[in-house]
């Protein structure tokens, strides 16, 4: 077998081994990870399976309803597993798939030839970051984002190259499609998605173009008027509540930063540290981003329309979060930009694509032809080389810092504890709730209170039928349970805020960290904690 058939079967196989890592990652370590954010999609989910409903009356969103979101994969899995891990590790490595399936799509349409669309959907699979494994890998809130992303994008460049045949219309009316349906969960795909392509047809100038991201800028319009008609049903807060113009160089410097991180720079690390390499890969990846905006725009005579659609996208939408957030303020953290930074991914590959070894530019070379074609059969190979050793050692060191310190974790072991006394039933406020109807396998329901800390809320339980508007069901606020409850608390909780008569309750469970009490009933709990 020669290297370059050797290379090619390695290249295919690696979007494979990727997720079979993950998974492997997902069987050993989630349930030691989770926590009751993840737990929220999952309790949703099984509430969703139960109910036979795409999205539910019942709940408590959080900021944005969900609709074309997780829920389609985890949901049909209840009825295939009892266990919830199953649910989890399986649910995850299929939204794992379904996103390397969009970046290999999103490829193709730029004009990445099969062997860089498969490396495209390899990246999609190493967790370069801690905001990128945590909440794109991990917890897969992401993914459904960036796949609806990738996949409008993909589809409206397919139009535009297509746009007089069956094909080209149908993928014109999946990508309205789809960016209605996106729309319908909230805002963000429009400022992330709609607004982009909009300005990538005016920078472009191609009819079809701009036909395509008007229609889907108000199919997006037309998805977010159904959000906020389903506000008078179903039970959410709404993201444009923080929309006030309110600039300042705080907030650009913020969003800048947010930036560093979602690439896998933190400034907390020693430059002794060997995590250090995750500095570098940073550095790395913006450095290969920069080349290429600067590569696109002085040679963008030579590139075909999909490379020049990735490229104008990926700087207008750069553009547009950057500005957006500056203005408003609304939030710089990390994870908001997750679904743009991604596309530095498809910029650096086609950079990659085209560069010459030498570095050289040819001064004419046929639209959507590689640069460096003339030049070697292979482009750049020791930035490539350089570039995927940094990569692969990154992913590897994000991997080796999620391993847990402790297993069973300290939530594993008060689910058991709550079990093992005969309770169904929890009351606590958020960080200690889902997680344990998870970690029970749905066995122990949580009643999640609103936050008793001052500064974040009522302080103190005040009636313990009060409820969290988020990520729960809203019976809690209605329904009693039956038999023994059992309240977890925090150790500042039990400090300051725990009446005096529940202390003398049965513990079941003590640590430095945290606190489980056990009770007769609800009526003794009501009783004890009356004012």
């Amino acid at each position: 077998m020669n290297r370059r058939k050797f290379n090619d079967r390695f290249i295919l196989l690696l979007p494979a081994a990727l997720t079979a890592l993950f998974f492997a990652f997902m069987f050993l370590y989630s349930g030691a990870l989770v926590d009751s954010d993840d737990a929220g999609e999952l309790i949703l989910s099984r509430l969703l399976s139960r109910e036979h409903s795409l999205i539910s009356r019942s709940w408590f969103y959080s900021t944005e309803i969900r609709f074309l979101n997780t829920q389609l994969v985890f949901a049909p899995l209840f009825y295939l597993f009892k266990s919830w891990k199953a649910v989890r590790c399986v649910g995850s490595a299929i939204l794992l798939i379904i996103y390397e399936l969009s970046a290999f799509a999103l490829g193709r349409s730029a004009g990445l030839d099969r062997r860089y669309s498969l490396i495209l959907s390899s990246l999609s699979a190493l967790p370069l970051s801690g905001p990128y494994f945590h909440y794109v890998m991990f917890g897969s809130y992401y993914i459904p984002h960036i796949a609806i992303s990738f996949g409008v994008v993909a589809l409206i460049i397919y139009f535009c190259e297509n746009g007089s045949t069956l094909r080209g219309k149908a993928a014109l009316a999946a990508a309205a499609l789809l960016s209605f349906s996106a729309c319908v969960e909230g805002p963000r795909q429009i400022l992330c998605l709609a607004a982009p392509l909009f300005i990538s047809a005016l920078v472009i100038r191609e009819k079809r173009l701009l036909v395509s991201s008007c229609l889907c800028m108000l199919s997006s319009g037309l998805g977010y008027m159904t959000n906020k008609a389903l506000a008078g049903y179903y039970t959410f807060s709404h993201m444009e509540g923080g929309f006030e113009i309110a600039f300042s160089f705080d907030n650009l410097k913020t969003v800048l930063k947010s930036f560093l991180t979602s690439y896998g720079f933190r400034t907390d690390r020693s430059i002794l540290s060997p995590f250090v390499i995750c500095d570098l890969a940073a550095a790395a990846i913006i450095i290969l981003t920069l080349l290429s905006a600067v590569f696109c725009l002085k040679h963008k005579s030579i590139l075909s329309f999909g490379e020049k659609m990735i490229s104008v996208f990926y700087l207008s939408a750069m553009v547009i979060y950057t500005a957006f957030i500056a203005l408003t303020g609304y939030s710089g953290s990390s994870r908001y930009n997750l679904q743009i930074t991604v596309y530095a991914f498809p910029m650096i590959l086609l950079y990659l694509k085209h560069r010459s070894p030498a570095g050289e530019i040819p001064e004419a070379v046929p639209a959507g032809q590689n640069i460096g074609d003339k030049a070697s059969p292979e482009t750049a190979p020791r930035i490539k080389i350089m570039v995927s050793g940094i990569l692969i050692i990154c992913s590897a060191f994000t991997y080796l810092e999620y391993i847990p310190d402790r297993t069973p974790s300290e939530h594993q072991l008060m689910a058991r504890a709550v079990e093992d006394s005969g309770c169904s039933y929890v009351y606590s406020t958020f960080w200690n709730g889902n997680v344990i109807t998870e970690l029970s396998d749905g066995r122990i329901e949580a009643h999640v209170w609103p936050y008793l800390l001052k500064g974040s809320g009522d302080a103190g339980i005040r009636d313990i039928d009060s409820v969290f508007p988020s990520l729960q069901e809203k019976s809690h606020a209605s329904e009693h349970p039956e038999g023994p409850v059992c309240c977890i608390f925090d150790t500042r909780e039990l400090e300051a805020y725990i009446p005096k008569q529940l202390k003398g309750s049965e513990i079941i469970y003590r640590s430095d960290e945290h606190t489980v009490y056990r009770v007769p009933s609800y009526e003794d709990l009501r009783m004890l904690t009356a004012n």
